[in-house]
């Protein structure tokens, strides 16, 4: 496996007892939480590393899309069928062979399938522009609420890769972007959640984001 894909490797979905690991840590995870949903995750799947394995490439018959699909479809019904669990999928699952959205809930941070999945009548939860560590830069910028928010089951901050002290972190387009927990998400949340719970007559106001902050 080349070097670059060291921290971003793929289960083998075509291993005799991948299957049957994830369906029990989802089966256990699944009895924990009462919770109707489930998610799935489902976005940026590498499949570079899989296909330069000679054993996996044998396995799949030399078909990498069609055993994603095939391992895909035996999660999905193993939590809708055995714990009656609706399943939420980040929208890169919607590109995939075979995917079909029937009975699941999408979650959008490609904007453009925002306009189909309203179309459809697909369930979505709207990510908009609330990614608190590169999306809205400051909590005056998290308080936005997108167009098509109203035909969402609703909206949800999003932030990756955060760290409890300080830290910072240099990106590949040479930017710099802060990692600190309490930097990123407290104070962006309550821009995010007041635009989110408010009727759109309420924006943005420094002073009541300031006093909320002090709570």
């Amino acid at each position: 496996i080349k070097g670059e894909y060291v921290v971003n490797i793929p289960l083998d979905v075509t291993g005799p007892s991948t299957l049957e690991v994830v369906t029990n840590v989802l089966g256990e995870v699944a009895s924990i939480f009462p919770d109707p949903w489930f998610h799935v995750g489902g976005d940026e799947l590498p499949s570079d590393c899989m296909r330069e394995n000679n054993e996996v490439m044998a396995r799949a018959n030399e078909d990498i899309p069609k055993a994603v699909h095939t391992f895909e479809t035996s999660v999905r019904k193993y939590l809708e069928s055995k714990h009656n669990k609706t399943l939420v999928f980040w929208d890169d699952a919607d590109g995939l062979h075979g995917f079909n959205a029937d009975g699941v809930v999408m979650e959008v941070w490609h904007r453009q399938k925002v306009t189909k999945y309203v179309k459809e009548g697909i369930p979505f939860i709207d990510t908009g522009y609330w990614y608190l560590d590169v999306g809205c830069k400051t909590t005056r910028a998290c308080h936005r609420r997108t167009a098509e928010l109203n035909s969402s089951l609703g909206g949800e901050a999003c932030a990756w890769e955060l760290t409890q002290g300080e830290c910072k972190s240099k990106e590949n387009n040479g930017e710099t972007w802060e990692r600190r927990f309490d930097r990123i998400v407290w104070r962006k949340l309550i821009g995010f959640s007041e635009a989110m719970w408010s009727p759109q007559s309420v924006t943005f106001d420094l002073g009541r984001s300031k006093q909320a902050a002090s709570w």
